[in-house]
């Protein structure tokens, strides 16, 4: 239940059905601030959160990604030719290479993290 809430948003964005052990549970509230002004106040869901489902708002506050995530945040993609620390792709998850695993040619040489 949730009630009475005047600065709360986001809880039409929550997957509540993927949440609850029971399917006859259901989300009960009332007198919580109106999704317009939520919206209208630039409260909404970070652009790369899958279905518009998310906790608050910031890359970090989706229920899952629409494209990869690196460490706890949404991203387009990951660094997996250049940048400062260099990526590989693990389902869909950005993880950084090893430290001597250097670029080489323009081509993927980095298949796993340091151990």
């Amino acid at each position: 239940l949730f009630r009475s809430n005047p600065n709360l948003c986001f809880l039409d964005h929550i997957p509540w059905s993927s949440i609850f052990k029971n399917q006859h549970q259901e989300l009960l509230q009332s007198g919580n601030k109106a999704v317009e002004t939520c919206e209208s106040e630039g409260q909404h869901c970070f652009y790369l959160c899958a279905h518009g489902q998310c906790w608050g708002p910031g890359s970090t506050q989706c229920f899952t990604c629409d494209r990869v995530l690196r460490g706890q945040a949404c991203v387009e993609s990951c660094s997996i030719l250049d940048g400062v620390t260099r990526e590989y792709m693990n389902g869909s998850r950005c993880l950084p290479c090893h430290s001597e695993c250097l670029p080489q040619n323009g081509t993927e040489t980095c298949n796993r993290s340091e151990e």
